[in-house]
Parts: structure tokens; sequence; C-alpha cells
């Protein structure tokens, strides 16, 4: 049994990147309103779309790893309000993405959030933006280039959804 509990030591000490296993040791999710736009170049309709930082920070003094998609990004935001929704723009190619935040760093993302109503009559929503992080080990999952050996981290046993604080309209 000591044995076991020396190559777990050893392995936890040569760890790149932190698996979080206790609640007090989740980075903070954090997302603040901006603006509503017009016109967005790269989107392909003229709704309006608001502007919302999103910020991944990690409190720890370990990298963090989680997993993201390159392209369909957007499906690991959730938004707890019916009023809004964030588009899902097609992928040609997809991927998965091993993301990185060094010690006591953020990660910043700019989502573009819609509605089918206007601008004008979205008024008194309370909501919030939640993040499905997916916690990996590095030392796991660096060697894995295929897909299916990768995908099976997207499971619910390893997600863990980072919830904003109440944002309103």
């Amino acid at each position: 049994m000591r044995i076991i509990y020396k190559v777990l030591f050893i392995i936890l000490l040569f760890t790149n990147c932190n698996v979080f296993s206790q609640k007090n040791n989740l980075p903070t999710f954090t997302a603040q309103l901006e603006d509503w736009h017009k016109n967005e170049k790269y989107l392909s309709d003229s709704s309006a779309y608001l502007h919302v930082k999103t910020s991944i920070i990690n409190n720890s003094s370990d990298t963090l790893c989680y997993l993201v998609m390159s392209c369909s990004w957007e499906e690991f935001y959730i938004i707890n309000s019916k009023e809004l929704l964030l588009p899902i723009k097609s992928c040609d190619e997809n991927g998965f993405i091993l993301m990185k935040i060094p010690p006591h760093k953020t990660a910043e993302r700019l989502l573009l959030l819609t509605s089918s109503k206007n601008a004008n009559q979205l008024h008194n929503i309370k909501f919030k933006i939640g993040f499905k992080f997916y916690k990996v080990n590095y030392n796991k999952i660096k060697n894995m280039n295929s897909y299916p050996d990768i995908y099976k981290y997207f499971t619910p046993k390893n997600e863990i959804v980072l919830w904003s604080k109440t944002l309103e309209l």
C-alpha cells in the first residue's frame, strides 16, 4: 500500500497540469456584459448581438488544463435563460484543443449572444452563463492522438459546470 502512495505522489509531483478533485480547487468563471452591436462582420445576419466577456481564472499554483473544441467551442457554454442564446457556427473541421492557463492567470473569450426579441424588449432579465469545464490530466492525454481516445473525456463524470454570477439586462 505504501508503494501505491509513493507512486501517486511521484505522479502528482511531475504532472504538468492540475487535476481538480475538490470544489475549492476549481477555477473561477466570470461573465461581464458589454453592449449590443449590429452587423458583426463574421456573422451572416444583421441581428443585434450582446457582447459578453467571459473569463476563466486559474486560482491555483499549478497550470490548469482543460479540453475544448477548435470550432464548436460555443457548445461549452450554457445560458440559463430562454430569452437569450449563443448561436453555434457550422464547422467544416473540428478537433480537440488542450487549453492551458498558467498559475494565477486568466483566459478570456468574447461571447456574442442573441435573442428572437429586439434588444429594447429585453429588460429586467436575469441570467447566468455556465462553462462546461472538462478537467484533464495532461500526462494522460499528451500522447493520445485519436479522436475516440480523447473523446472519452467528454462525459458527465468529467464535466463540471462553472457558473457566472447573475447578470441582468
